[in-house]
């Protein structure tokens, strides 16, 4: 029988370690939303821009682009502002994407006319999970492909 071994470590196999500097979790959630201060600056960008086009342009000359009453500059222009801002609070492109497409939904709804009940709400969520389910998905096989 061999003896048995000591589970104490000997003072040569102990090692010093210098503690490790604590992380403030204040400090490391600003820093990371002052690497996302591009993201909000195309937001603003966005904001601005709507505003110049609610304030300069009548609604007539854009009314009708591509589709009958959609307004679309206005949607891609309040969705591409939503998203930023969106991915600049929640710090993921995901929930930045289910908003934008969650509000332009709705939106576009009041844009139509249609009364925004139980029905409209429902229909937003739908959409929105749906789209930001692409979302994840298109995400997912590109990352797959890249490795």
């Amino acid at each position: 029988m061999k003896p048995a071994r000591s589970r104490l470590k000997t003072d040569y196999q102990q090692k010093t370690r210098e503690p490790l500097p604590k992380k403030r979790i204040v400090s490391s959630a600003i820093s990371n939303y002052l690497e996302l201060i591009p993201t909000l600056t195309m937001a603003m960008l966005c904001y601005f821009l709507l505003w110049l086009m609610i304030k300069f342009v009548h609604p007539q000359l854009v009314q009708n682009w591509i589709f009958p009453n959609s307004f679309l500059p206005f949607h891609l222009i309040f969705g591409l502002g939503n998203f930023f801002l969106f991915s600049f609070i929640s710090r993921r492109k995901f929930w930045g994407f289910f908003f934008s497409v969650l509000f332009g939904w709705l939106i576009f709804l009041k844009l139509q006319r249609i009364d925004i009940d139980i029905w409209g709400l429902g229909s937003a969520v739908v959409l929105s999970i749906g789209a930001s389910f692409w979302w994840s998905l298109m995400s997912f096989f590109s990352k797959k492909n890249n490795n």
